[in-house]
């Protein structure tokens, strides 16, 4: 070997850490992990209950808190979570040293998830990592105070992540035959898919290639993101000329995140892996009916790569920057009375505003925080 040979540090791989906070955060790594044994993304887990904790197969498990709460977590009440993750940031800081992004995924509406969720979202973004958070809201049936709560949190991630992916769970309970486990199971499901699908487009290379940056032109400074996934197989014997209708009806209607009140986005990425032997007017046929849902000027970044192992064509859709017509969607049936629900749901949540950090802490642990 050449005394003037050097390797050289292959820069075009990004990196991207996974973090799962709180109690819903720590399942979606577990579920991953599972799922995708082979994934090349670094998790990291945080929580303030050890118990649970202990329990999840994180690259790194970070436990804040412990100081005061002796690791049995904050009682489901969020500020308390909020306070303590800012207190101890230094615990969650240097897991981003050179991360280029930061996905963050919690359930909203419980306590540590919801209050340090918001935390570790502003912390990555003040480092100009692209920051991206899945987070989920309860079901109806787990009361006003959880989904006040969701609702407050929720805008406390958009206003420091670049984009937010949100999936209703409520959205489940009008669906017939899907049993309870099946349903908590889906929110999960989705989430490691979509974390799965946006590293592999990234860190692998295609015959039409989509990298990081091009991700990064679509959910930077997005606030909503939409993401989704389609597929035919050979079984489904679908006419050549019917393939681009049938993916873009599946990928508009995807479940739990579907785009029914989504319109004029203006930048994405669609994404297509395929046998080689497929048409490559496919390509054309689905650009054309997803005009439908984009502004006339956008930027529709499109990559194909080609697999033999395949029989058939496996589409995703990364879209951001697009308007949404129900600012409600996240939280209730558009077509719900909503004055009466709210009401409802307001005075069910009258009993968690009664709560404040001052009278849940002892003295000396408030003046530790302040």
């Amino acid at each position: 070997m050449p005394k003037d040979f050097e390797f050289v540090k292959d820069i075009s791989f990004t990196n991207i850490n996974v973090y799962g906070v709180g109690g819903e955060g720590g399942n979606a790594i577990n579920f991953l992990k599972k799922k995708f044994s082979d994934l090349k993304v670094r998790t990291i887990a945080i929580n303030t209950d050890n118990q649970d904790l202990q329990k999840i197969n994180a690259d790194q498990k970070i436990l804040i808190g412990e100081k005061h709460l002796n690791g049995r977590g904050t009682g489901a009440y969020p500020p308390l979570a909020e306070k303590i993750a800012i207190e101890e940031i230094d615990k969650i800081t240097p897991t981003m040293e050179g991360v280029d992004m930061a996905i963050v995924c919690c359930g909203l509406g419980g306590g540590t998830g919801s209050g340090a969720g918001p935390i570790v979202v502003k912390t990555a973004a003040k480092k100009n990592i692209l920051t991206l958070a899945i987070v989920t809201v309860p079901f109806t049936f787990e009361g006003g105070g959880k989904i006040k709560i969701a609702r407050e949190y929720l805008e406390k991630i958009k206003a420091s992540a670049d984009s937010v992916i949100v999936i209703p769970n409520w959205k489940l309970t009008k669906e017939k035959g899907i049993t309870i486990k099946k349903a908590f199971e889906w929110g999960n499901e989705i989430l490691v898919n979509t974390i799965e699908v946006i590293s592999s487009i990234i860190n692998k290379s295609h015959d039409m290639n989509v990298d990081f940056q091009d991700i990064n032109t679509v959910l930077k400074d997005s606030k909503d993101a939409y993401i989704a996934m389609a597929q035919i197989t050979e079984k489904m014997e679908i006419k050549e000329e019917d393939k681009g209708e049938y993916i873009v009806q599946e990928l508009m209607r995807f479940p739990l995140i579907d785009a029914n009140t989504i319109k004029n986005i203006e930048k994405a990425v669609f994404f297509i892996e395929m046998n080689e032997n497929e048409n490559i007017s496919i390509m054309q046929d689905i650009e054309i009916r997803l005009r439908r849902y984009t502004k006339p000027d956008s930027l529709i970044i499109p990559g194909i790569t080609f697999n033999d192992k395949i029989k058939g064509i496996h589409a995703t859709l990364i879209a951001g920057h697009f308007d949404r017509e129900d600012s409600e969607y996240y939280f209730e049936n558009p077509v719900a009375n909503r004055d009466n629900r709210t009401n409802y749901l307001n005075k069910k949540a009258q009993n968690m505003d009664s709560r404040t950090i001052d009278n849940l802490f002892p003295p000396s642990m408030n003046e530790d925080l302040d």
